[in-house]
């Protein structure tokens, strides 16, 4: 029953880790692609009783990945009036460019503020004017570092998948069923304590005098 219980357990274990298999393959993909060309994903949010515009945006390029929130209040109705009709704010985009570009450049132009460490930034900038304010917030990681998180659960299970194969192994040759352990070379056909069927027999084990 214990094995039974360990094995009911691992199936969550082996969905999540496929998933962070595909994950990982899905993050080295759009790393190579970044060298070629720039994606952009976005969703706009407009809040017209307090006049507020909202974006969270993410893009890839040139090896790095950033993400972005923006915001942007104005408070005079005749100035929002006149973007919401020639710039409607609203909905999801994806965007892809012909050629790459810093994920530094993002935004914000001379305002912007950049803290750089080990491959990563945090970029950042804000306006406060009579009509309007604008704020921003970036954060830029390189597309390693994404791989690298997805890729520790892949790589943790085929770990264990070769030690769990090498210690089922040594059991076989040792005369033990390979799913609770019982001594087997009294009955190397099928274990007794847990009904599991020794599919594979060493000759060694056969020639090994029974034991009770």
């Amino acid at each position: 029953m214990p094995r039974y219980n360990n094995r009911v357990r691992r199936h969550p274990r082996n969905l999540l880790t496929a998933l962070s298999l595909l994950a990982c393959v899905g993050v080295c993909a759009l790393w190579v692609r970044s060298y070629r060309v720039a994606d952009g994903v976005g969703l706009r949010r407009d809040d017209p009783g307090r006049r507020v515009r909202v974006l969270y945006s993410a893009q890839s390029s040139r090896g790095q990945l950033a993400v972005r929130w923006y915001r942007n209040t104005m408070t005079d109705q005749s100035t929002y009036d006149y973007f919401a009709k020639h710039q409607p704010w609203s909905g999801g985009y994806w965007i892809v460019h012909d050629h790459p570009f810093p994920a530094f450049t993002m935004g914000g132009g001379d305002r912007l503020r950049k803290s750089r460490a080990f491959g990563f930034a945090w970029l950042r900038y804000r306006i406060d004017r009579p009509d309007y304010s604008e704020a921003a917030r970036g954060l830029v990681a390189p597309h390693a570092a994404p791989a690298a998180l997805t890729a520790i659960a892949p790589a943790w299970w085929s770990v264990s998948a070769t030690r769990r194969a090498i210690a089922r192994r040594r059991e076989r040759r040792r005369g033990l069923c390979r799913r609770c352990g019982y001594d087997l070379r009294a009955t190397p056909g099928r274990c007794p304590e847990c009904g599991t069927p020794a599919s594979v027999v060493s000759t060694e084990w056969n020639a090994a005098p029974a034991t009770s």
